[in-house]
Formats: C-alpha cells, sequence, structure tokens
C-alpha cells in the first residue's frame, strides 16, 4: 500500500493574507502614484507661472529703475535748460529795454552843427537822461541846433529835450546846456 500523503497547506491561509495585503499595498501605491503625478502635474505649471511671473517682475523693476534714472538725469538737464532760457529771455528783455546810449550819442553829435562844439557829456542810466553842454559860435548856428533838436523830437528818439541854460560870452560865443530824455526804458 502505498501511503498517501494528506495535502495539508498550512500556509495557505497565511498566503491569501498577505497576497490581499500586497494588492492593497499595489493599490494604495498606484493611487499615490497616480496622485502624485496629478499633484506634480497642477504644481509644476503653477510654480514655472510663478517663476516667470517673477522673472518678468523683476525685469520689469529693473526697466523702471533704469526709466527713472534716467528722468533723473533729464530733469537736472531739463533744470539747466530752463534756468538758460529764463537768463535767455531775460537777457533779451534786457536788451530790449535797455538805453543805447551809444546810439544816442552818436545821434547827440550829429545834432550839434559844424560851427559848433561839444564840451560835455554826462550819462545818467537811471533817469534815462543825457546832460550836454556846447558853445555855439552865432545866432544862426543856434538857429540850427533848435532846428536839429526839434527834428530829433519828431524822430521819436528822445522823448523831451530841456535846455537848462543859455548864456553869452564877451567874444559873443553862446554856451548852451541841455537835458535830454530818452525814449527807451
Amino acid at each position: 500500500m502505498a501511503s498517501v500523503v494528506p495535502n495539508i497547506n498550512l500556509l495557505q491561509k497565511t498566503k491569501r493574507i498577505f497576497d490581499k495585503h500586497a494588492r492593497k499595498r499595489k493599490r494604495i501605491t498606484s493611487v499615490s502614484t497616480i496622485a502624485l503625478v496629478i499633484y506634480l502635474a497642477i504644481l509644476l505649471p503653477i510654480v514655472g507661472y510663478r517663476i516667470f511671473l517673477s522673472t518678468t517682475l523683476n525685469s520689469i523693476r529693473r526697466d523702471i529703475d533704469q526709466k527713472t534714472q534716467g528722468i533723473q538725469q533729464q530733469q537736472a538737464k531739463e533744470q539747466r535748460q530752463i534756468l538758460l532760457s529764463n537768463k535767455l529771455t531775460n537777457i533779451s528783455e534786457a536788451l530790449d529795454n535797455r538805453i543805447l546810449f551809444h546810439e544816442l550819442l552818436i545821434e547827440m553829435f550829429e545834432l550839434f552843427p559844424e560851427n559848433a562844439s561839444l564840451q560835455s557829456v554826462d550819462l545818467n542810466k537811471a533817469d534815462n537822461k543825457i546832460t550836454v553842454s556846447g558853445i555855439v559860435s552865432s545866432v544862426f548856428t543856434m538857429s540850427e541846433l533848435f532846428q536839429s533838436f526839434t527834428q530829433s523830437l519828431e524822430s521819436n528818439l528822445y522823448a523831451q529835450i530841456t535846455i537848462t541854460s543859455l548864456t553869452k560870452s564877451s567874444e559873443g560865443e553862446y554856451s548852451v546846456s541841455a537835458e535830454i530824455t530818452s525814449n527807451s526804458n
């Protein structure tokens, strides 16, 4: 007789428990892996977008800083240009409003006739006045001088001409002093 050995497997129940735990572990690992992949699939674009925004923001800030520095440099130039422009305007106004004494003196020399001599010229810039004195040899020359004064007033170069003194010397010459007020203010 052959001996028949019964097939008794005492580990079968334990093996089933291990297999069941292994399947659970495998399922948990699979679900965890899928969840991790989904999480990373969501997180990576967000992180990438955040890095992109941060880089762009830093670039914009650098551009703003550069532009601000440029503006500040231009502002100093602009202030200098405004100051220079104001000075030029003031100079221009001063030149337009100044009394042209050299022109007045030239005109005065032309006022005195040939037979008259100009003795002195005093300029008073504050009052826009020129005081002149001269010697005239005759009454006819005196008449020419007064006609010259009248013509000068009509040309509007002078606002007023006032004879301040007129005397006759023993030699027959006339000493004339006049105060001339300019039209320029």
